[in-house]
């Protein structure tokens, strides 16, 4: 068992190391790597026992991020980095040359004392990542450097732009110190390694699933609960970051609890067919957070449905498309309504989710579908302006339907019936009358339905979700919304923000709809700062929804690349021309709800002109009887109206 992994990229840094422990009674093993299977490799020697990596420059910090173990770089001596320098100048042959070191930071030491002692200008050009490194050289070559200083790849894309270069090449004084720092590593892994056993003795006798995690959320250790909760082995679970682990856990969790060092009490996760409940703590070691330690407890059992059941699911649209990655915006309060919808979605209370058209109620809605328990049961949403009462009624609790040919009653099931162990969700639930408010009441309290002409409870399991434009606060107290739903409703609120108030939104989608519709359009359009400025000003009453085809619009009748302002100003009058007060509200609104205020009214109107006035016709279409038509005429004052 090697306690030294050395990891070297080319033959000859291997034969310095060889020389090295040959002096040493250190047991090390040395490997030739690609920057491809470095990782691999590294994995490999983890499992085989390695303490300590060794490694340089860009495939250092590769490891350090993905594995647990210890990684000591080769960090370039100030004594090589000068002879390099030196010899550049004796190539260039230029009295003051302007020369560049590009790598990745951490190969280098101090390199601007050299600017003086050797009448140079040193720049350095250094990034974290490999894939950064022929940006770092272009950008070397716009500041029209004389020289290139790098590892190969560096040399290879300098050698593109005819500039000379010299090979970052580490000497035995900079791999002897790594060495040093390794021995010193070891020493303390040992220590390390009696303290943790002990240490896993206690938790291996905890009741709960143990995880300790260390300051970038990688697993360091687990217990023997964990490994049968998770059903993975310790080897498969640690040196892996948490969220790997368990994808139920996000990342915005373990950076409050790591940055912010706050605790996190009986959080619900989903990991696979598991439901856990976790504790999240952090470590502090001399007031500064060292890692997480994660307590779970089996929350319970999660049967998944059958692959037949979830295909008909998908064929008959009983699924949620969006996810929270879906809901576009940087501004605090989106992510703040992001965060509290997660939050919800973890629980079966009922959700009242109140916004202005456009905002994104019924994405939301979606979203928190997905983020629940209930992400692979069906998800029905139902739009309560869409229908008449007794048609809603049908539509949501089902009925019974006589066969008069073979003398039997069909079941007609309803959405409740099709949403059952998933989500229900009704849109515009202001617009329920009085009955249908009762009905869901009595669903809500007593988790149970009732098919119309039929005298049997069913009972259902279904998370219910509603939206309204309107707000319900105030046709509780107008007397038009029932209270005791209402209460029942607004256990859990969601109150999207506007657009116009978080103005910070509307640029960061309206860099969205260019991506997508620029595809959909086959067009490339680029919008001007004025133009940009202008859309960002307008209030958009229409929210999300308006931009968006605000924008299509634009990318339709743009004849030229750039879109300015004078084309959005255009646009925007012809858009919106009369269609709003100066207050935001639509323009004759008070004209128009008189004749259009209750849809039922409004449908029958529509019914009673497509059949000039022929109210039999009219009650067929609509599926209730004559006489009840003649009552909701009368009710809407109608009657007046075709001379009946």
């Amino acid at each position: 068992m090697a306690r030294i992994t050395f990891l070297a990229l080319t033959d000859d840094m291997i034969k310095q190391a060889k020389k090295i422990i040959k002096n040493t009674d250190t047991d090390v093993e040395t490997k030739i790597v690609s920057p491809e299977n470095a990782l691999t490799e590294a994995r490999n020697s983890v499992q085989e026992g390695t303490n300590v990596i060794i490694a340089r420059g860009s495939i250092a910090t590769s490891i350090s991020e993905k594995i647990n173990t210890p990684v000591v770089e080769i960090v370039l001596t100030g004594q090589e980095i000068g002879q390099l320098v030196y010899k550049a100048k004796e190539i260039l042959q230029k009295k003051y040359p302007v020369i560049a070191i590009v790598g990745t930071s951490n190969m280098f030491g101090p390199t601007k004392v050299f600017d003086e002692m050797l009448n140079v200008t040193i720049k350095e050009y250094f990034v974290k990542y490999r894939e950064e490194l022929e940006i770092a050289v272009e950008k070397a070559v716009k500041d029209n450097v004389d020289f290139i200083i790098g590892g190969e790849l560096v040399n290879a894309y300098a050698n593109k732009h005819k500039i000379p270069t010299l090979f970052l090449k580490s000497t035995e004084d900079s791999i002897r110190e790594a060495f040093r720092i390794a021995e010193k590593v070891v020493y303390t892994s040992e220590l390390e390694k009696k303290n943790t056993a002990e240490f896993k003795t206690i938790l291996d006798y905890s009741f709960d699933g143990i995880i300790k995690l260390n300051d970038k959320g990688i697993i360091v250790l687990v217990n023997y609960l964990t490994e049968r909760i998770l059903k993975k082995g310790s080897e498969e679970i640690i040196g892996k970051h948490i969220t790997e682990v368990i994808d139920a856990i996000s990342k915005d969790l373990i950076e409050k609890v790591l940055k912010d060092g706050k605790e996190i009490y009986s959080t619900l996760l989903q990991n696979e067919s598991l439901a856990l409940a976790a504790n999240l703590a952090p470590i502090m070691i001399d007031k500064k957070i060292d890692g997480v330690i994660i307590s779970l407890q089996e929350f319970k059992k999660i049967e998944k449905l059958e692959s037949q059941i979830r295909k008909e699911l998908y064929a008959k649209g009983y699924i949620a498309k969006s996810n929270f990655e879906h809901i576009i915006g940087n501004s605090s309060k989106i992510d703040e309504l992001k965060t509290l919808a997660k939050l919800y979605a973890k629980y079966d209370s009922p959700i009242l989710i109140m916004g202005e058209i456009g905002t994104g109620k019924k994405m939301f809605a979606q979203c928190i579908h997905n983020e629940s328990l209930r992400k692979i049961n069906p998800f029905v949403a139902v739009d309560c302006t869409s229908m008449l009462s007794e048609q809603l009624e049908n539509k949501l609790y089902g009925y019974l339907e006589n066969n008069y040919v073979h003398s039997s009653t069909i079941i007609k099931k309803g959405m409740f019936d099709i949403a059952h162990t998933g989500t229900i969700v009704l849109n515009e639930i202001s617009e329920l009358d009085k009955y249908g408010q009762s009905n869901l009441l009595r669903a809500l309290k007593e988790d149970c339905i009732v098919r119309r002409g039929d005298d049997k409870v069913l009972p259902i399991d279904v998370r219910i979700i509603c939206t309204s434009t309107k707000n319900l606060a105030e046709l509780v107290r107008e007397g038009k919304f029932n209270a005791e739903l209402y209460y029942m409703l607004n256990v859990l609120r969601l109150n999207i923000t506007p657009l116009r108030e978080r103005k910070e939104d509307i640029i960061t989608l309206l860099d969205n709809f260019i991506r997508e519709y620029n595809i959909i359009y086959k067009k490339y359009a680029i919008f001007t700062e004025g133009a940009k400025a202008v859309i960002n000003s307008y209030p958009w009453y229409g929210n999300v929804t308006q931009l968006k085809k605000f924008y299509e619009r634009l990318i339709i009748l743009s004849q030229q690349k750039v879109i300015n302002e004078d084309f959005v100003n255009a646009n925007l009058e012809f858009y919106t021309n009369n269609l709003y007060k100066n207050d935001g509200r639509v323009a004759n609104e008070e004209k128009r709800v008189v004749v259009y205020g209750n849809y039922e009214a409004a449908k029958i109107l529509e019914l009673l002109e497509k059949y000039n006035g022929k109210r039999q016709k009219v009650a067929e279409e609509l599926n209730i009887s004559t006489t009840t038509l003649w009552r909701k005429i009368k009710k809407y004052n109608i009657e007046n109206t075709f001379n009946f």
